[in-house]
């Protein structure tokens, strides 16, 4: 299918407009709606199972939406195929716990779309592997390895580097510093802001690291059972008088939020 791109000057670089997500009766995506502009790196917040994955998922094409509008740079995405949402802008996914491929080495994991793609060599893939891993910080002997053969740390910058492969214009991150240790969160989220930077990327990411998403983020957004509660300035979460992002950031029992924390 071919499809035209409409002129993307003073446009988000991705929009949510109504998206709503049934899978049973007990959990949806309801009207979620939020647009993040070029270059801006927003965080979405919120306890165990209120979307935040879904959310990520949908906008990478992994789940359809019943209803609603997901837009890059202006154009409706829902329902392409990965050729024509290329077209529209690159994405790069980091899953959680990274989701790498235990049977093939680092090097292939790292440039498995792009082989599957664009048809690269064998001796180009290797190249752009080098390349990815150098951008995170990993030796060169490491795209030789196996997952099995990585630190958790070492996981997660393969799953970045994997992310990053396409030079995609926006960066999906799932959970990036996942049970890393601090020292390792710091340094995982100092490549992300390097790596947008150089890109020019868009990053939404989700993370449960209250410290991570102040590093990161310009903006946060948080969920609750499927739905939206708020959205402001990073530097805002420690004032706001939502009820919502109170009990979440100060980590109270007593609040609208019921079944805990993530």
């Amino acid at each position: 299918m071919s499809v035209t791109m409409k002129d993307t000057e003073g446009l988000p670089e991705l929009r949510l407009t109504e998206v709503n997500l049934h899978f049973d009766d007990s959990f949806s995506l309801k009207d979620i709606a939020f647009s993040v502009a070029q270059g801006e790196s927003v965080v979405l917040i919120g306890p165990s199972g209120s979307g935040k994955t879904v959310t990520l998922k949908t906008i990478s094409g992994l789940f359809r939406p019943d209803s609603g509008q997901i837009e890059v740079r202006g154009n409706d995405v829902v329902g392409l195929d990965d050729t024509d949402r290329d077209r529209m802008a690159r994405m790069g996914m980091l899953f959680q716990r990274s989701a790498l491929f235990d049977s093939l080495p680092v090097w292939e994991n790292i440039t498995f779309r792009p082989r599957h793609s664009n048809k690269l060599t064998r001796t180009d893939a290797i190249d752009l592997a080098l390349h990815k891993l150098a951008a995170v910080g990993l030796a060169p002997d490491t795209a030789f390895l196996y997952p099995g053969q990585l630190s958790g740390g070492m996981q997660k910058r393969v799953g970045i580097a994997r992310a990053l492969a396409d030079d995609p214009h926006i960066l999906l991150l799932d959970e990036p510093t996942a049970g890393l240790d601090p020292v390792m969160s710091n340094v995982i989220n100092d490549l992300i802001l390097e790596n947008v930077q150089k890109l020019g990327a868009t990053a939404l990411s989700v993370t449960s690291n209250l410290d991570s998403a102040r590093y990161i983020a310009d903006r946060v957004i948080m969920l609750h059972e499927g739905q939206l509660v708020w959205q402001g300035p990073v530097a805002d979460l420690e004032t706001v008088t939502n009820p919502y992002v109170d009990q979440f950031v100060h980590k109270t029992p007593n609040g609208p939020i019921r079944n805990g924390f993530s």
